[in-house]
């Protein structure tokens, strides 16, 4: 019914913004400090998921792969742990060949909150969706409102003018959508790593880019595609929260002369620095993780001390919380690490985490 009248009801195009704390001590007062999750009914969820696996039958069905291979942010069979592994691995290729590897981590400040929506819906009647189907996810987004909902209280209810509702079933498949041309402007600068035939620019996890090269003009050339990008499509990159990390071969010694380095998004410089938190994960400059392992096994076993405040006995458990320490610290000649989820022993290349 809905296709055939092309109208969608209010109560599918209304959301509950539910603010939540973002923690690491941040001020709590500072609406930045929340992170703006909209709630919207369950019938609405189920027609936006049908509205999606349709979507991507009718790109399967015109070869129209969206999002790109480089996108491994909700991605199925895809995620962290293969956008952490192909960063290091493309990474670790160019530094066993003697070669520099620079990097920039760009911070795509609010991602979902700042999408064009005229923008996406451009983009998305040119990737082949449209009629009816377009309509409606015009209506979807054109006429959506919300409210938030803080502590028992509610605002009132204003229209949604920009961004795609981060929370909802469509939300992380059309920001996808949107930044998939970005991707395709970069491999067009022929900049970036190349590993064989395979040619790796950029890395997206989702909102997280980053830009990989094996020399300093390649990485420049693509933070201007970016910038320009941006401003093109009303995003905003924030250059002063962005981290430029240089990967050198082991053995080379290098000036501390950073300013030899340096990379300017737009006029702004790109700080540099030793390591990043990347996807949960420490990436360091140097390649190692030493002290990611040891911080991690520190915090394991604060944790199952902290088990014995509870009323946990130290005979029944003192043996199952050592092996579980062990475990979780031990770290084989081949790279694997083991870690303990419960009862259930897991076994990962360490090379993920690292």
């Amino acid at each position: 019914m809905i296709l055939k009248t092309e109208y969608l009801p209010v109560c599918f195009r209304h959301g509950i913004i539910i603010p939540l704390y973002k923690g690491s001590n941040k001020d709590k007062t500072n609406p930045n400090s929340y992170r703006a999750v909209t709630l919207t009914s369950v019938l609405g969820k189920l027609l936006e998921k049908i509205f999606l696996c349709r979507i991507q039958n009718v790109l399967e069905n015109i070869n129209n792969v969206v999002p790109h291979g480089l996108q491994f942010g909700f991605v199925k069979e895809h995620g962290s742990i293969p956008a952490i592994y192909t960063l290091k691995e493309s990474i670790r290729y160019y530094i066993e060949r003697c070669s520099y590897v620079f990097s920039i981590f760009l911070d795509n400040e609010k991602a979902f909150d700042r999408i064009w929506q005229d923008g996406l819906l451009f983009k998305l009647w040119n990737a082949g969706i449209t009629g009816k189907m377009w309509k409606i996810i015009h209506m979807s987004f054109k006429t959506a409102t919300a409210h938030v909902q803080y502590n028992r209280l509610n605002s009132q209810v204003f229209p949604i003018k920009q961004g795609v509702g981060q929370g909802r079933v469509m939300s992380a498949w059309l920001f996808a959508l949107f930044i998939n041309d970005l991707i395709t402007q970069l491999l067009e600068t022929n900049c970036g790593l190349m590993i064989g035939h395979i040619h790796i620019p950029t890395i997206l996890l989702a909102d997280d880019t980053t830009l990989l090269s094996g020399t300093k003009s390649g990485l420049q050339q693509m933070l201007n595609v970016v910038n320009k990008y941006a401003y093109t499509w009303r995003l905003k990159y924030n250059a002063t929260k962005s981290t430029h990390l240089l990967f050198k071969p082991a053995k080379t010694t290098i000036k501390h002369n950073e300013s030899k380095y340096e990379f300017c998004l737009g006029e702004t410089k790109v700080p540099m620095k030793q390591s990043i938190i990347y996807a949960g994960t420490l990436i360091d400059s140097n390649m190692k993780s030493y002290d990611r392992t040891d911080k991690a096994c520190k915090k394991m076993k604060m944790n199952l001390h902290s088990l014995y405040s509870i009323g946990l006995n130290r005979r029944v458990h003192a043996q199952h919380c050592a092996d579980t320490e062990q475990m979780a610290c031990q770290m084989s000649y081949d790279g694997a690490v083991g870690i303990a989820e419960g009862d259930k022993k897991i076994i990962c290349r360490s090379d993920c985490f690292m």
